[in-house]
């Protein structure tokens, strides 16, 4: 069921509506903003003004939540794991993000979020939101390791 109810996600609108947030709800996203745990997310009233017509409750929209104030849209910016190799995030903060069960890891990406400040690509990181699990965060670690930062220092070793 959740398979169809993703293709029904307009990212683009739950950004934006952040984006609006900003200029005229300010409390909202400050609410949204200082929710500790992505289990207590559902106790502020933000949570609903922001999912209402646009994802049905549950953990996807919980995740989205607590993400969307941190991630403002950025059509085709890089991917989130190369954002964090740029901001020289450490390869322990990710790992230790990888390696947690839920919903501690999620918290964990939104610190490395705060600390990088990446824009993300709404269109290409909802998906990963939503499928969230063991391969989504490989697939970051992935993004990190495999950036052209990396690519380039590996070729500037080589003689």
């Amino acid at each position: 069921m959740e398979q169809t109810v993703q293709k029904t996600i307009d990212w683009l609108a739950l950004s934006g509506r952040m984006k609006e947030w900003q200029q005229h709800h300010r409390g909202w996203l400050a609410e949204l903003k200082r929710c500790r745990s992505l289990d207590d997310i559902a106790d502020y009233p933000a949570y609903y003004r922001l999912i209402q017509g646009q994802i049905p409750a549950g953990r996807v929209a919980e995740r989205s939540a607590f993400l969307l104030p941190w991630l403002p849209h950025h059509s085709g910016a890089r991917p989130i794991g190369e954002a964090f190799k740029n901001a020289r995030i450490s390869e322990m903060r990710l790992f230790q993000m990888m390696r947690s069960e839920s919903p501690k890891d999620i918290e964990l990406l939104r610190r490395l979020i705060q600390q990088a400040e990446p824009g993300v690509d709404w269109t290409k990181f909802g998906p990963l939101i939503y499928y969230w699990g063991k391969r989504s965060k490989r697939q970051i670690v992935e993004q990190y390791f495999l950036s052209e930062s990396t690519k380039s220092e590996a070729e500037e070793a080589t003689p």
